[in-house]
């Protein structure tokens, strides 16, 4: 629900809304990473520095954030890996804003460091058997 209302309140530029429900949506969620990635992304150019708070709780509940019960562990093992690339990116692109280019070449290097990147051929990309 947080996600399409945040966005939606976004999207009609009703800026006092979307800060109170992204409170609200990080409240809610305090150890996921994806209330506080939202939430730097939607206020990075209107409080930068909060936005980097923010982005950088992201990216630290992103490496160990809880399962969620309702996922099918398929689709788990996505979001999890998927996580700290997003938060990663996030947080180190303020970073770079704010001309902190040490940590977050830091944070990049152990991100891929810790990640399972992989290249797979064009054929096993398809659902269907070729």
């Amino acid at each position: 629900m947080y996600q399409y209302l945040t966005y939606s309140l976004n999207k009609l530029n009703r800026k006092e809304e979307l800060q109170k429900f992204l409170q609200e949506y990080r409240t809610a969620f305090p150890y996921d990473y994806e209330p506080f990635l939202r939430s730097a992304k939607y206020l990075e150019n209107s409080d930068s520095t909060l936005a980097l708070k923010l982005a950088r709780q992201a990216y630290n509940n992103s490496f160990s954030y809880p399962e969620l019960k309702f996922y099918p562990s398929e689709e788990w093992n996505l979001e999890k890996r998927a996580a700290p690339i997003a938060a990663t990116a996030e947080y180190s692109k303020l970073l770079i804003k704010f001309g902190n280019y040490n940590k977050a070449k830091e944070i990049l290097q152990k991100t891929i460091a810790s990640n399972s990147f992989v290249t797979l051929p064009a054929t096993m990309m398809s659902p269907f058997p070729m």
